[in-house]
């Protein structure tokens, strides 16, 4: 996504908790020519609303006469834009946090592969984001929901219905030698979160 982004003139931040997957990203950049389009870095999404580091868990680049982006990667739901006139008088957690050496705010957020679902602070989340993001800048979620049909039905008929069930209660995965809850929100619950910093676009 990183990639691809950068690949359309948009200048990228790209985060993820592992260290391995943003060395990948740094390569992939480097590969596809667009390394000085995208700054891959190590920086959770709990970071974004808390301000510091978490057990699963780079530098941000902005520029002011480009259109820049987050893009976390750690399903599409929901596309948001930021409905304030200002966010210069908000305070949060996160103006202590790395993103804030940026040199302006940014023009937008994408977040993909299930990022958000490591989280379900999205309340918050949301009250972060609305100050890195320029008024009437977007923020597209792309979290995995708690409904899958496919999943449901392979599971059930594998004789398996906790699994079949489990995101309607709170999973967990591992990630590298971490154990994480995993929660599966839906677009109504992201939408009712983000609301009142955001104005709902489309799913």
């Amino acid at each position: 996504d990183a990639v691809w982004l950068a690949k359309q003139g948009i200048r990228v931040t790209a985060t993820d908790g592992s260290a391995a997957m943003v060395r990948e990203a740094k390569a992939k950049a480097e590969t596809e020519g667009v390394s000085d389009k995208v700054a891959a870095i190590q920086f959770s999404l709990q970071e974004v609303f808390s301000g510091q580091r978490s057990v699963v868990s780079g530098q941000p680049v902005a520029d002011s006469h480009q259109p820049s982006a987050i893009s976390s990667q750690p399903t599409v739901d929901e596309n948001a834009v930021n409905d304030q006139s200002s966010i210069s008088n908000l305070q949060s957690p996160v103006l202590h946090s790395p993103f804030f050496i940026l040199h302006s705010p940014f023009f937008g957020v994408f977040s993909n592969f299930g990022g958000l679902n490591t989280i379900n602070q999205w309340r918050d989340l949301a009250e972060s984001l609305a100050r890195l993001i320029k008024p009437g800048g977007k923020a597209v979620l792309v979290p995995m929901g708690p409904i899958c049909p496919w999943e449901i039905g392979w599971y059930l008929l594998h004789g398996r219905p906790k699994i079949a069930f489990r995101r309607f209660g709170v999973a967990s995965a591992q990630i590298g030698d971490a154990t994480i809850p995993i929660w599966y929100p839906s677009a109504k619950q992201l939408k009712a979160d983000f609301a009142p910093w955001f104005k709902y676009l489309e799913t």
